[in-house]
């Protein structure tokens, strides 16, 4: 699938040679990412008190119940950006023998690729291609499946082992959430309103962290 140029996106910071303005743009982030997560809170307050409604039927509640764990696994990969982006120097973390919040953090990344398997995941893709298919092309459901199919692989392979304390194991995780965000701003492609906030700051900041952690590299 050919990716697109989302001018919603266009904000994402570099790591400029200004340091100054590259800080007031973490800032920036971090501090819309903390309002996001402030409304997702509350959001799942609301959630809470529906799943608990007794009215429910099993498939229903099953519903309501998988879109909490989602949610919360979003909120949770944010969390995780939040800090690596306030990180100075990642290799005194990326070394570390025990507890590496970088592994940590490729488990919830790798269930947000495994939901691509989800029949109701499957389905929306399907639904939102289609819907907002603006060109000329007969874009059926076999291309959606087969798009879904590719991603999927591709994500997989990058993060599907353990992280060897390597800064190219790091970026992967960063890399994939990215081609995450992309994969779903291609089906929402020219409907802006229909991007979740969600994958908006999750592809900005992932974006900022890769550019620190390759120009760490590049100085070691």
């Amino acid at each position: 699938m050919k990716k697109k140029d989302i001018s919603i996106l266009n904000s994402i910071p570099h790591n400029a040679k200004n340091t100054n303005k590259a800080n007031h743009s973490y800032t920036q982030l971090m501090s819309e990412a903390e309002a996001y997560m402030s409304f997702l809170e509350n959001h799942q307050n609301l959630a809470n008190l529906i799943s608990g409604d007794k009215n429910l039927n099993p498939e229903q509640m099953y519903i309501s119940q998988r879109n909490q764990e989602r949610e919360k696994n979003n909120k949770t990969i944010l969390q995780y950006l939040l800090i690596f982006l306030k990180v100075v120097y990642y290799k005194k973390i990326i070394e570390k023998d025990v507890d590496n919040p970088f592994e940590q953090f490729r488990n919830f990344v790798l269930f947000d690729v495994q939901l691509l398997r989800e029949v109701d995941v499957i389905k929306a893709v399907i639904r939102y291609g289609q819907k907002n298919n603006t060109l000329k092309i007969n874009w059926n459901e076999y291309y959606w499946r087969l798009s879904i199919s590719r991603i999927y692989n591709q994500c997989l392979e990058m993060i599907k082992g353990k992280i060897n304390n390597s800064i190219m194991d790091c970026c992967n995780c960063f890399i994939v959430l990215m081609d995450l965000c992309q994969f779903w701003f291609d089906i929402h492609y020219k409907n802006n309103c229909s991007i979740r906030q969600n994958d908006i700051l999750t592809y900005k900041i992932s974006k900022a962290i890769l550019k620190k952690l390759k120009q760490e590299k590049s100085v070691n």
